[in-house]
């Protein structure tokens, strides 16, 4: 054999060790090919994103900071780079910062964009949840009803949900009856949460308990001007019981609806009465003054221990009841446009 030729030998364990070096080298890039096939400006954009945005992730929950800056950057990206791999996430982020912002109407369509396109994402069951309190906080409850058809009806607060859009639809026995059916009120105390899962469902299920009879009885002397009101004062008026604080975000934001609601109908027979929870009257007034806010309001300075609080069970707030000129309570927990849409169909029954 000529001594330039390699031994067959040494041929065949060059071949094997080539073979080995180019499968290795398939197999890096297979697993390297994602990160290499993304775009580097989007992953830039994406990144500067998060950072404006000031993402945060804690186990399922996806949180940033809402802001109207912040929903045009989000637009923007996703105008960009509409299959971009972050998409779930971006899309997500758009529907939690409608929410947070508080625009519901465009909330409950972002979150119905995101669950159409990404159904199976971990953020699903709670994006389907503030959908549902989407629609009812800008009065679509026959949209949050058909959404709720095929909800996990375990899941807790479901039920209660359901009740609300059924009570918004004008059908209080029917969501007492769902109440009824809610696995929280059977919730034992050693479960995890059950305590207050029962407790809380409780408490629902006693305020659509309400409706279709009297106000509950009080004697009250209104703050500031020390008129006293029952509901006895206020029998013959269409009248809003408005639980609410000058430190409760949500409150303040419902603001601008009641204020809306009342100057619309304000000497046609119809009347706002507030329940300030706040233990600060100069604060309290600071508020009245600067939103001009002039129905009366009743105020102790015993925050949650507010007698008419403790009256109602008002455990969380805002919360308010609906009543018609006989004094009957026809609606509780009224949001956002529904307030203004309920207050003038009752008082067109009370003018019949």
């Amino acid at each position: 054999m000529p001594d330039d030729v390699p031994h067959p030998m040494v041929v065949s364990a060059r071949c094997a060790r080539h073979c080995r070096l180019l499968v290795c080298a398939v197999l890096l890039l297979w697993v390297a090919w994602p990160a290499l096939a993304e775009d580097p400006s989007e992953e830039a954009a994406f990144a500067e994103l998060s950072k404006q945005l000031q993402v945060r992730q804690m186990r399922t929950l996806l949180l940033c900071k809402p802001s109207t800056d912040g929903l045009a950057r989000i637009v923007k990206f996703l105008e960009t780079y509409p299959t971009s791999a972050h998409g779930a996430k971006v899309r997500y982020l758009k529907a939690y910062s409608f929410w947070g912002l508080r625009r519901y109407q465009e909330a409950a369509v972002a979150y119905q964009e995101f669950l159409t396109a990404h159904p199976d994402e971990k953020q699903a069951s709670l994006a389907r949840v503030r959908m549902v309190q989407a629609l009812l906080r800008s009065d679509q409850a026959n949209k949050a009803l058909k959404a709720l058809e095929s909800a996990d009806l375990k899941r807790p607060g479901i039920h209660y949900l359901k009740a609300q859009a059924l009570s918004l639809l004008g059908r209080p026995k029917e969501a007492v009856a769902c109440m009824r059916q809610s696995p929280s009120l059977a919730a034992q105390a050693g479960g995890r949460g059950g305590a207050r899962l029962a407790g809380m469902a409780r408490n629902q299920l006693w305020q659509f308990e309400l409706i279709g009879k009297p106000l509950p009885e009080f004697s009250v002397k209104a703050h500031r001007s020390g008129q006293q009101t029952s509901p006895a004062t206020l029998k013959g008026k269409v009248v809003l019981v408005d639980f609410w604080a000058t430190w409760c975000g949500p409150c303040v934001a419902e603001m601008p609806y009641l204020l809306a609601a009342y100057e619309k109908y304000q000497g046609q027979g119809v009347e706002f009465f507030g329940v300030s929870m706040d233990s600060d009257a100069d604060r309290l007034d600071k508020m009245l003054a600067d939103r001009k806010i002039g129905w009366p309001q009743y105020y102790d300075g015993k925050r949650w221990k507010n007698s008419l609080a403790v009256t109602y069970q008002v455990r969380r707030i805002p919360f308010n009841l609906l009543v018609d000129a006989q004094g009957i309570v026809r609606y509780v927990n009224l949001l956002g446009p529904a307030v203004d849409r309920l207050v003038g169909e009752l008082l067109k029954e009370s003018v019949k």
